[in-house]
């Protein structure tokens, strides 16, 4: 299956339906993530499947724009949102963008978006916390 938003519509999409019914939505395949995820993701599980994975898109395309205002590279951002890693996490309807809001908050305020996919941020996750150790606060 290749089409838009494929993993937002057949996994996000059915787990966060769980999770609003109360099941545990980490039975579907493939959606096993962070719980706080499910929170953050419910209100997109209100619209229709198409246009949750669209709204989606516009929350990564965002993430983006927030990231580079913050590193002072918004210049980049057109060049960014062309790079073929940016049009797949679109594509496919992947949660990457909120990693990219969680590296846009350093400190105690994105550790836990970071944390949404340990294998993309969780090694920035843990130099922020070790420094936070180190320097006695964030």
């Amino acid at each position: 299956m290749n089409y838009f938003g494929y993993d937002w519509i057949e996994h996000f999409y059915p787990a966060l339906k769980m999770f609003l019914a109360g099941g545990n939505p980490c039975s579907i395949a493939y959606a096993a993530h962070a719980p706080w995820l499910f929170v953050l993701l419910a209100p997109l599980s209100l619209l229709p499947p198409l246009a949750g994975a669209v709204a989606m898109g516009v929350i990564n395309a965002g993430s983006m724009a927030l990231l580079c205002r913050r590193y002072k590279c918004l210049h980049l951002f057109p060049l960014l949102l062309l790079s073929y890693p940016f049009f797949a996490m679109v594509q496919w309807g992947q949660v990457d963008g909120l990693v990219l809001l969680g590296l846009a908050f350093p400190g105690p305020w994105g550790l836990p978006l970071l944390l949404i996919k340990p294998q993309v941020a969780g090694a920035v996750g843990a130099l922020w916390v070790y420094r936070a150790v180190r320097e006695k606060g964030w």
